[in-house]
């Protein structure tokens, strides 16, 4: 390489990836309930008193070597002894693989980059990969004695997997939802052979029969698929009028074109005959922006910098749903995963979305013997997604602007430090910023939802929430403080912040009466205070001039208390998910919270109820439950 002319670049990583931590799972018990064994290979032991039908779960006898009748013993006992190891050997070591080729010139007119980066990754969940093919493209062009700066980037990158794993309580798809229940007694490899005998393709088999998943069929069989393209490239023209006034103006474009398919395999719990489920996705954003700078002379210890601008902002979104619940043909060929292999019809769900935001926006740098900094900016937004179009634009607060203002002062230039001191650079900073947000696009419009037919007639369901007429855009205020130093010559760095952020007048949907016709109201109200530290330390223990050794710790710490809620919610208390685990009948009746005084995410379920002891009070060998939930 040199400083003119072309070069190349060569580069490849390569990275390993195996599960780091899971939860500990207990080794005594085994697969049943109340103390009894319980398994379902097709046959029904209930009847004989030391086996129940599966209850999934790990309820069942100490396993002690004991000889017991299992799923996959052919009726024959055998020592019945756990198996520590059965979910960690379920994963696989993750590869990652990225290689890259770049190609760049310089010239005494302008720069090219040319680079293509391939991606390819086999997940530590089996069957589960990621392909991904980046071209980047830069070009620059000096004209006019370089007053004129001409710039095109350019990324496209192609995405593709075969099986994106779900995660979460999903028992259709989840692995993870699946280790829950999992016999600590089945080794993992026992039920790699997912299909029952003489009805593959239509019957899974696994250790019982009642709502959990074969975890090898959910990997092969139950899966979330993608193809994505996106563009995002910009152009920018940049003029010097003379030494002290400039103007920018840059055109940027941000293209997605995605398709996602998911498939559930006949017999899968909570979708038992099946299913399948397209996606379409396009996206396309705008930006235009002027922007006019002024610098001063650098003649004086004083400098001023000013720049003025504005943004237009155009973005369109739709999302296309195509659904088939119940597939009509079964078997192990991919050809029964359509639209048109359905039992009783296609749901399709179609939705298009339009957002503007048109903006003016302005900054003031005032340097000081550079080495202190004042930076002052101001933007008002105005949003399209707040917009009513009854009250029209004349009654809708849709416009909101939000200030910052910032301090730096770099202390080793201020005190002059001598080259080779132990302190190489040290930079002490404050900030005070203000930022605001639109609501979802067409908050206050009504929308139609096509359902199933009833009979021979359409039928079509309106969207269940109200906007209030009032609603305005949501604000956060915060501050921050923070210290960079580098120590040694910049073997040691240090970049330390603590911030303190309050999210107020927040678009939240909240639960009103069903009598009203609707199940939520769009409306503004509570206030989130975050704070916290963020720490990034890097140390280069070795460095030669060729070779580097650098480490890397990146530590956060961040509370976020839930300081006031809208005045309607008279408990204090909010639910944010009133169901955590839906559809699970005697669970803890869990939910997911907002308290006030409280940190947010509080879970409230029933608990034990307890003795002045503090020991959990039982009735008939049971634990008493609460009346009420706790956190």
């Amino acid at each position: 390489e040199g400083s003119e002319g072309w070069g190349v670049q060569l580069n490849t990583t390569t990275t390993f990836e195996d599960i780091l931590k899971l939860p500990d799972y207990q080794n005594e018990y085994g697969f049943g309930g109340g103390g009894k064994y319980s398994y379902n290979d097709g046959t029904n032991y209930i009847g004989e008193r030391e086996y129940y039908e599966a209850y999934g779960e790990n309820w069942g006898p100490l396993m002690n070597g004991q000889l017991i009748k299992q799923f996959n013993s052919d009726g024959e006992p055998v020592p019945f002894t756990p198996a520590p190891d059965n979910v960690r050997n379920f994963f696989r070591t993750g590869i990652t693989s990225i290689n890259n080729i770049a190609l760049s010139n310089t010239g005494e007119g302008g720069d090219t980059r040319l680079s293509y980066t391939n991606l390819s990754r086999r997940g530590i969940v089996p069957n589960s990969d990621l392909q991904r093919n980046t071209f980047m493209a830069s070009i620059g062009k000096r004209m006019f004695d370089n007053r004129l700066k001409a710039r095109l980037n350019a990324m496209f990158v192609n995405s593709n997997s075969g099986n994106v794993p779900n995660a979460g309580y999903d028992e259709s798809s989840s692995i993870m939802y699946g280790w829950l229940w999992y016999p600590r007694q089945v080794e993992i490899d026992d039920l790699k052979d997912y299909w029952e005998p003489g009805q593959e393709g239509a019957q899974q088999r696994y250790v019982e029969d009642l709502w959990v998943n074969n975890p090898w069929y959910i990997a092969n069989e139950n899966t979330n698929s993608f193809q994505s393209n996106r563009l995002i490239g910009n152009l920018q023209l940049e003029y010097e009028l003379n030494d002290n006034f400039s103007a920018r103006f840059r055109y940027g474009a941000d293209v997605l074109s995605e398709g996602r398919q998911f498939r559930r395999a006949p017999s899968t719990k909570a979708v038992l005959q099946g299913s399948y489920r397209e996606d379409e996705i396009s996206f396309y954003e705008t930006n235009a922006e002027l922007l006019l700078g002024y610098s001063s002379d650098r003649t004086s210890d004083l400098a001023l910098d000013l720049k003025v601008g504005g943004n237009l902002m155009r973005q369109d979104a739709n999302f296309l749903v195509a659904n088939n619940p119940q597939l009509k043909f079964f078997g192990t060929d991919e050809s029964i995963y359509t639209l048109t292999n359905a039992r009783s019809g296609v749901l399709v769900e179609s939705q298009k979305t339009r957002t503007g935001i048109n903006s003016l926006f302005g900054l003031a740098t005032l340097s000081y013997r550079n080495f202190l900094y004042l930076d002052a900016t101001y933007r008002r937004d105005w949003n399209s997604t707040l917009v009513n179009p009854i009250a029209g634009l004349d009654n809708s607060e849709f416009s909101f602007g939000y200030p910052s203002v910032s301090l730096s002062a770099i202390i080793s230039e201020m005190l002059h430090l001598p080259v080779g001191s132990a302190i190489s650079f040290l930079k002490l900073k404050g900030a005070y910023a203000e930022v605001g947000n639109g609501a979802p696009p067409y908050a206050f419009g009504t929308t139609f939802t096509p359902q199933p037919a009833f009979g021979s007639n359409s039928v079509f369901t309106t969207n269940n929430t109200i906007a209030d007429p009032d609603l305005k855009n949501e604000r956060t205020k915060a501050m921050e403080f923070g210290i960079d130093l580098r120590m040694f010559q910049d073997r040691i760095r240090l970049d330390a912040t603590y911030y303190n952020m309050l999210s107020f007048d927040q678009v939240i949907f909240l639960p009103v009466a069903t009598t009203s016709g609707y199940d939520f109201n769009l409306t503004n109200g509570g206030e989130i205070r975050n704070k916290g530290v963020e720490l990034l330390l890097s140390i280069t223990p070795v460095q030669q001039p060729s070779f580097s050794w650098d480490v890397t710790l990146n530590l956060g710490h961040n509370r976020a208390i839930v300081e006031s809620l809208p005045d309607v919610i008279e408990s204090g208390r909010y639910s944010i998910v009133a169901d955590v685990f839906p559809g699970d009948e005697g669970g803890a009746d869990l939910e997911y919270v907002a308290e006030e005084g409280e940190l947010l995410g509080q879970l409230y379920g029933l608990g034990f109820e307890r003795g002045p002891d503090g020991r959990i009070i039982h009735v008939n060998g049971l634990p008493l439950l609460t009346k009420d939930k706790v956190s």
